[in-house]
């Protein structure tokens, strides 16, 4: 895993999320996706749309709702 990808750390996280557009996105895109998460450090995990751009929508193009999750994004 590159470098930059783990954000300077000598480790990574890997999960697989269990929402249907993002399962639909990971498959159109061909290759595994490396995101953050959806949120500033430091500060809860959304689990909605619109607190996504509540803490982070200035730093971001856009938001793909799929709906509330039940964990954090």
């Amino acid at each position: 895993i590159p470098h930059v990808t783990r954000g300077g750390l000598d480790t990574a996280a890997v999960r697989m999320p269990d929402n249907a557009i993002a399962l639909e996105l990971i498959r159109a895109a061909g290759v595994p996706i490396a995101a953050p998460s959806a949120n500033r450090s430091g500060r809860p995990s959304p689990t909605d749309a619109a607190t996504v751009r509540e803490d982070i929508g200035d730093a971001v193009l856009m938001v793909l709702d799929g709906g509330p999750t039940k964990v954090g994004l």
